[in-house]
């Protein structure tokens, strides 16, 4: 267990995705409008990998 809930490797790939909205959001979206953020990120949150690749393809894509 090492990531101490037994998550394992699924667990670390759900984290860096749900870091990686988080983080985009916040430092490189600053003409997004503050609600937009705050809904990416608890989408980020719950959904982990399948709002990185729904973040990726609606917002950064344009």
């Amino acid at each position: 267990m090492i990531f101490g809930m037994g998550l394992g490797f699924g667990g670390l790939i759900a984290f860096i995705a749900a870091a990686w909205v988080i983080y985009d959001v916040l430092k490189n979206n600053k003409n997004m409008p503050q609600n937009h953020k705050i809904i990416w990120i608890i989408a980020a949150v719950i959904g982990n990998v399948l709002t990185a690749v729904a973040y990726y393809f609606i917002v950064k894509k344009k």
